[in-house]
């Protein structure tokens, strides 16, 4: 049997998912992925809150007032799609 043939059988190990399985799949890691971050934020802020506030205090500023409104929106779609095509590349 073919490589395509075995990806229709619906009895075949290697049979791709269904849309809403793999959409599943992709906010279950996404929310892992979220819950990951959330955990080291806290963790830093536990540890070292001067610098966890420094930190915050510098990409605000960054982000606010430092770059021009082009260039954030620039910077933020690029890491979106970065992080976005990590993520289906995992599944």
């Amino acid at each position: 049997m073919s490589p395509e043939a075995s990806s229709l059988d619906p009895e075949s190990p290697r049979r791709r998912k269904a849309p809403d399985d793999a959409a599943a799949d992709l906010a279950e890691q996404a929310q892992g992925v979220l819950d990951a971050v959330k955990r080291e934020v806290v963790n830093q802020a536990q540890t070292r809150p001067y610098t966890t506030v420094m930190v915050a205090l510098a990409a605000g500023y960054v982000l606010g007032v430092g770059t021009p409104r082009w260039m954030t929106r620039l910077a933020l779609n690029t890491a979106g799609r970065v992080a976005v095509s990590r993520l289906v590349a995992s599944i």
